[in-house]
This record gives structure tokens, sequence and C-alpha cells, in this order.
């Protein structure tokens, strides 16, 4: 063995023996002779710990926000034929009292035209005392989003619940019904969009977020209090009503029915009834 490997060989084990054993070990063996006149004694460092890649650290750090695949325009793009425009009309004008008109916004629910509303878009509900029955609009129109417009007529409606149902006949326009989602899975500070008609301008975007849930709010067509309104700060405006909120997935979670408001206008309080 040539000296330079001698001398890496007792380096290793000096390393991991001992210097001095080592190299009465060496000696027994024939691998130092009494000439060597130079020892070497090398400290090779413990490795340090490898650092843990990102995806095996734990806790949240390393996971998505909800959210962060929220879409706006692609949600607008896939959803905005399935809202309307609904246009409701009071009295025939013979007797002297003229046409009295509501304006708000709708979204189709399925193929056969169902429009899921408010119930104070097409009657009288929020008009009239509480306690009296509400009347129904006496005609009611739906304007699809390429500005068309075709009759409709009421189903029914529900005053507590703030909830009224139309139906247009698909042979006079095509529908494209959105998907419902579930409400009881709703979260406070999650993304969503409402797509209505403020002050009749059809058709039009707003984004936010889930503010709160379970909220108990005025009714403003009955005397019992909604219990359990989605709150959020997306503009909803006059003329949202009946309109619908969309997840980030782009179903359904809520019909947009109210703002609280000092001033008439969108102040960032506005609520929604539960799809479900």
């Amino acid at each position: 063995m040539s000296r330079p490997g001698v001398v890496a060989v007792v380096a290793v084990v000096s390393a991991v023996l001992g210097g001095t054993f080592a190299l009465a070990f060496g000696k027994a063996v024939g691998w130092v002779d009494d000439d060597a006149r130079q020892i070497q004694t090398v400290l090779v460092p413990a490795p340090e710990a490898a650092t843990p890649a990102a995806d095996e650290v734990e806790g949240d750090a390393a996971k998505p926000l909800v959210g962060n695949g929220f879409d706006a325009s692609e949600l607008y793009r896939k959803r905005a034929e399935g809202v309307v425009t609904i246009f409701a009309l009071f009295g025939d004008g013979g007797s002297g009292d003229g046409v009295a008109a509501s304006q708000g916004s709708g979204f189709v629910v399925s193929e056969e035209g169902y429009v899921l509303t408010n119930s104070h878009v097409i009657t009288t509900a929020g008009e009239v005392a509480s306690d009296e029955a509400p009347a129904a609009a006496d005609t009611v129109y739906v304007q699809f989003r390429d500005g068309e417009r075709v009759p409709a007529e009421i189903v029914g409606w529900d005053v507590y619940d703030d909830v009224g149902v139309i139906k247009v006949d698909p042979a006079d326009h095509p529908v494209s019904p959105v998907p419902l989602g579930d409400s009881s899975v709703v979260v406070v500070g999650e993304p969503v969009a409402a797509i209505g008609s403020p002050f009749g301008q059809e058709s039009s975007l707003s984004v936010g977020v889930v503010s709160a849930t379970e909220r108990s709010i005025d009714s403003i067509t009955s005397r019992f209090n909604l219990v359990d309104a989605i709150q959020t700060d997306a503009p909803i405006n006059r003329g949202n009503s009946g309109g619908p909120m969309f997840n980030a997935e782009g179903e359904v979670v809520g019909i947009n029915a109210q703002i609280r408001s000092d001033s008439g206008t969108a102040e960032g309080v506005g609520f929604a009834i539960p799809i479900n």
C-alpha cells in the first residue's frame, strides 16, 4: 500500500475510533511502519439534518387559501345567460290610478323555463301591511341577456322567505339553467358573485365575500324575521333583488334580497336568502 493510501485509511479510522487506537491498530497489522513520521487526524463533521420539503411541512402554510381559484370573469361567462331581468306591472290603467311597475332580477333553474326571484318583485308583498295578503302582478315580462323580452306567468310565492317562482315558455326563448349549490356549507370569507340588474343595468356583475351567515334581519314581506340570511359585502342595489348569489364553483347559494342602508344605496351590507 502506498504512503498516501495509508494516510487516508488512518484518517478515516481516526475519525471513527480515535487517533491513538487507530495508530496502534495500524502498526499491528503492518499498515504503518516505524518510519512513518507524520499522521494527520481529520475530523469529519456529522451531516446536517436535511430541511424538510415544502410539501412535508405541517400546518396551513403549504395549503392554498379558500378562493384562490375564484375567477369572476369565467363565472360571468358561464352563468350570465341564465340570469334575467324581471318587469312586473300592477294595474291595467282602467281605474285611473295608472300602472305601477316593479323591476328586479331572477335566474333560470330548469329546462322547462322555471325562474326563481323574490316575492316582492312579482307581488305587492312589502307594499301592503304585513297582515294583508299580497296581490300578484297583473303582467310579468322576462328580459334575457340578449335584450329579448318574453311574457311569464306567476307560479307562486312565499312571503316568509321572500321567494317567488315564475315560468317562461322555452319555445319563446332558449333558456340556460344555472346549477344550485348547498348554502349550508357557506362559510365566512369565501368569495361570492352577484349578477343582476341594479338600477336597470342588465347583466351587471359584482363580487365580494361572505361577511356573515345565519343573520336575523327584518323581513320586508312579512312580520317575521329572516333568521338565516347570508350577509355579503358584494354591492347589492335596487334591481338586484331576486338575482343569484354564486359561489366560486358557479353554483347559486343564495337569492339576493335586501340591502341595509341609511342612504338608500349599497353600503357594503347586503343580504341573500339561502338557496336551501
